[in-house]
C-alpha cells in the first residue's frame, strides 16, 4: 500500500472491479493509486476539472438556496467524507479567528493549518465584497436575532 505522505486519508474507489486509492495533493491533482498486484501499486496523476467543478457547485449552491439549516448541515455531512469535512471546518474556523484578530501563527498552533491556507484566508477576506465577509456579517446578524 502506498505511503500516505501529505495525504491525510485515502479513498477507497472501485474502478474495473479493481480497488484503488486516491487522494488529492499539494500540486492540485488526485493522485490514484491502483492495485496491480497484491503489495504492488503504482501511481497516475489526474487534473482537476475547474468547468466541472464551477457547475457542480453552482448547482448545489442553487439547489440549497432557501433550504434550513439543518439540511444544509446533512447535505454536507451526506457529500463530505469526515477528513474533508474536518479540513472544511478548519478553513472556516480560521476565516473567524482571521476576522477577529487572531495572529495568524496562532491559528496555525490552534488548528493545525499551514501559514499558505491561513494567508489565503487572510487575502480572501481582504479582498473587496469578500464573500467570507458577507457570510461573517450574516452570521453576525443571525446571532444577534
Amino acid at each position: 500500500m502506498p505511503e500516505h505522505g501529505r495525504c491525510p486519508s485515502w479513498h477507497l474507489i472501485p474502478a474495473s472491479g479493481r480497488p484503488r486509492k486516491s487522494c488529492i495533493d499539494s500540486t492540485g491533482y488526485d493522485k490514484i493509486f491502483v492495485h496491480k498486484r497484491e503489495k504492488e501499486w503504482y501511481s497516475v496523476s489526474m487534473p482537476r476539472n475547474p468547468e466541472l467543478m464551477r457547475h457542480n457547485i453552482a448547482e448545489m449552491a442553487r439547489a440549497l438556496e432557501g433550504a434550513d439549516s439543518a439540511l444544509i448541515e446533512n447535505f454536507m455531512y451526506s457529500i463530505f467524507t469526515p477528513a474533508e469535512a474536518d479540513e472544511m471546518a478548519k478553513r472556516w474556523a480560521l476565516v473567524k479567528e482571521l476576522a477577529r484578530g487572531t495572529p495568524q501563527r496562532r491559528i496555525a498552533e490552534d488548528l493545525g493549518l499551514s501559514l499558505c491556507k491561513i494567508t489565503r484566508g487572510s487575502r480572501e477576506l481582504k479582498k473587496e465584497n469578500s464573500s467570507f465577509s458577507v457570510v461573517l456579517g450574516r452570521l453576525r446578524e443571525k446571532d444577534k436575532a
